[in-house]
């Protein structure tokens, strides 16, 4: 996957994503992103994780989304498709 283009305030997303190669001309093909980081532990990484799931549920967009979170000092990277 690529980053297309940062994505528009109250989509519940940081970036609009889609799969390398794959040419975009509207936003049909593409996933929304939303992610985050943090030098806490897995608790915190979950927990975030959660919060970053809440929020793409609550953005106003009907694309599909991925909430990411990446731990930098766990050295753990945690995804979930979001689905209502």
């Amino acid at each position: 996957m690529g980053a297309k283009r940062r994505a528009e305030t109250r989509t519940g997303a940081d970036y609009y994503i889609a799969p390398l190669g794959q040419e975009v001309e509207d936003l049909e093909g593409c996933f929304r992103l939303e992610v985050s980081g943090t030098n806490l532990g897995v608790s915190e990484i979950k927990r975030r994780l959660r919060e970053k799931v809440d929020q793409a549920l609550q953005g106003d967009s009907n694309l599909p989304a991925l909430a990411c979170v990446v731990g930098f000092r766990a050295k753990l990277i945690i995804m979930q498709t979001v689905e209502s």
